[in-house]
């Protein structure tokens, strides 16, 4: 990677981002802006800021600067078509740089929040209507891109080509409503990469994010998924974790094998029962190398079986009082592999995309281990009230999608979807 040394205005206050105004310089469907209201621009991210409201603390940040994206910096051709030995093309070609932009960090115990991000080129030469030195947006325009590569302390990597799979803040330039990255709590860099099709002589970029502290383990967000849910926040503690899955995409082979990591939110106040068993068997390391053995697309992809990774297996990690969804037995009478869980379905929170919920036989108050996670592209209502959902997915959905998309016989998976691990923070 090419690094690139901006210079920048950094920028603190304390608040929280609740009704921001601004957005894409692009969004009038007009790409052109005179040079002369570039710095007008860039400084209406200083509004942004200023209509922040102060419901938490958040630290907010503003940086810009720019860079040169063209000559050795772009390196882009439009290459030939080549055919291979199995018959099939493929395209011969030197590709765009992807330019290192900025690097942010997020120390132990926080968590970072990006609000905005803005990109503004300036032509390296004419094309069609647009003159050579007119600005454009270039954030999500003109053929250009923006990515993120990440590096924790922890070992936990991911690079551009993955970074939307792993969940890391995406879309066109503006605001982002307030995106965060999917390692929440642990000690990262994060750097933004930008990349085009399209030479610039200049490119102006700026952006707003915030970074909170979180105690260890807890978070106060929202429910956006209740039933029951109005405006007014409502202080939730709930438990963040992370979960590294491996599998291999569809329509390819072993040698396509991929890993992603989800986040999750798990609703303490809502299903402490199921929020306490599905901790305990991850401190217990009951899920790891487990595998997502049933997988219906459109509908979720269903793991858990710590015994037979079968879709028979699994039980309760502690003692809730129930064996076999009977609660009329002792704990002394009761063999481990038959401990059950209380159902806590009625607690308001639904199966729309994203969420985490227990699996368990026809009868009540018979979950144990295995859960289900309900992709983007389902909305199963019919079990609301039926299966506990305890959390919903924070980052990565669009992983959980791919997933419900693989090659499967019989529901289940031709490779094995496999949870490598799961990470509590």
């Amino acid at each position: 990677m090419r690094i690139i040394a901006p210079m920048m205005i950094l920028i603190m206050m304390t608040s929280t981002l609740a009704g921001c105004t601004g957005g894409d310089p692009d969004a009038g469907n007009n790409d052109e802006i005179d040079i002369e209201n570039i710095q007008l621009v860039l400084n209406s991210t200083l509004e942004l800021i200023e209509n922040i409201s102060n419901d938490s603390e958040e630290v907010m940040y503003y940086m810009n600067g720019n860079f040169a994206y063209n000559g050795e910096n772009y390196d882009y051709d439009k290459g030939v078509w080549s055919e291979v030995q199995n018959g099939q093309w493929t395209w011969v070609g030197t590709p765009a740089n992807w330019i290192d932009v900025v690097t942010i960090n997020q120390n132990n115990n926080e968590m970072i929040t990006i609000h905005y991000i803005s990109f503004l080129g300036s032509l390296e030469e004419t094309i069609g209507e647009y003159s050579e030195n007119t600005t454009v947006s270039a954030g999500s325009s003109w053929d250009s891109y923006h990515g993120w590569e990440m590096n924790c302390s922890n070992g936990l990597q991911t690079d551009i080509s993955n970074s939307a799979s792993l969940g890391m803040p995406t879309g066109g330039s503006g605001v982002l409503q307030g995106q965060i990255f999917p390692t929440a709590g642990q000690d990262c860099d994060y750097t933004l990469n930008f990349n085009s099709r399209t030479e610039f002589s200049n490119v102006w970029w700026n952006i707003v994010y915030g970074i909170s502290e979180i105690s260890e383990g807890t978070s106060a967000i929202l429910n956006i998924h209740s039933e029951d849910n109005n405006t007014e926040d409502e202080s939730v503690t709930n438990t963040n974790l992370s979960m590294e899955v491996s599998y291999v995409p569809a329509g390819m082979d072993e040698n396509a094998r991929t890993t992603v990591v989800i986040n999750f939110e798990l609703y303490t106040e809502d299903a402490p029962i199921h929020v306490d068993n599905f901790l305990t068997h991850i401190e217990n390391g009951n899920y790891n190398s487990t595998i997502f053995h049933r997988i219906i697309d459109n509908f979720m992809i269903q793991g858990g079986d710590i015994e037979g990774l079968n879709g028979y297996g699994g039980y309760a990690a502690n003692w809730y009082g129930y064996c076999n969804g009977q609660s009329d037995v002792m704990e002394n009478e009761c063999s481990m592999s038959d401990w059950t869980i209380p159902d806590e379905a009625d607690n308001g929170l639904t199966h729309t995309y994203g969420a985490l919920s227990m699996a368990k036989t026809s009868s009540p108050n018979t979950g144990g281990s295995q859960f289900f996670i309900v992709p983007s592209d389902s909305n199963p209502s019919h079990l609301n009230g039926v299966h506990t959902v305890f959390g919903y997915v924070t980052g990565g959905l669009d992983s959980i999608t791919d997933i419900s998309e693989v090659d499967v016989n019989n529901d289940k998976p031709t490779y094995d979807v496999i949870v490598e691990s799961i990470t509590i923070y």
